[in-house]
């Protein structure tokens, strides 16, 4: 990153006002809507040089001062809300709380978003990895028919890749 040599030169420093970042939201019933830029569901705006989540800001210029390090959420559901009346202060420990309750840190959840990605840039397709279980070839061979390694195609037969498509019944566990 290059710093530049003459603050002067370039983008201006935005200095925002509660009146500019209203001007940037729709009224939807009790809710201020963000309609600029947001990043993980967090509306964000340009501040001093700086991106900051724009409910922070809205409390900050409202004379509601924030503690470093304290995430500011709403309480009314509404992700793109920028209400400071709606605006909710946690700490790091009440935030991880929060979205482990709201399954962000759901596991089956995140290993399925990671396959369904994996799968999109794979070689292979559900059909082809069936047809290599029930192939009596060697694993070279099935490789070079499919284009892929033969680690690929021997963790396919293993059940270590493409598990869920090797039974009817993976994932129920026994009891």
């Amino acid at each position: 990153m290059t710093k530049r040599k003459n603050p002067e030169v370039g983008r201006p420093r935005v200095v925002q006002t509660v009146e500019l970042l209203r001007a940037r939201c729709n009224e939807v019933g009790e809710c201020l809507e963000w309609t600029g830029y947001m990043t993980n569901n967090v509306p964000q705006v340009t501040h001093m040089g700086h991106m900051v989540p724009v409910r922070r800001l809205m409390l900050e210029l409202s004379g509601r001062p924030v503690r470093d390090g304290a995430f500011v959420g709403c309480d009314c559901g509404n992700k793109s809300c920028v209400n400071p009346e709606h605006a909710v202060i946690r700490t790091p420990t009440q935030h991880l709380q929060k979205m482990a309750n709201i399954g962000a840190y759901n596991e089956a959840a995140r290993l399925a978003k990671l396959m369904m990605h994996a799968r999109k840039r794979s070689k292979l397709t559900v059909d082809a990895v069936r047809d290599i279980r029930l192939s009596s070839n060697s694993s070279n061979e099935v490789a070079k028919q499919y284009g892929v390694s033969r680690q690929t195609i021997s963790r396919i037969r293993s059940g270590d890749a493409w598990k869920e498509t090797s039974s009817p019944f993976a994932g129920l566990g026994a009891r």
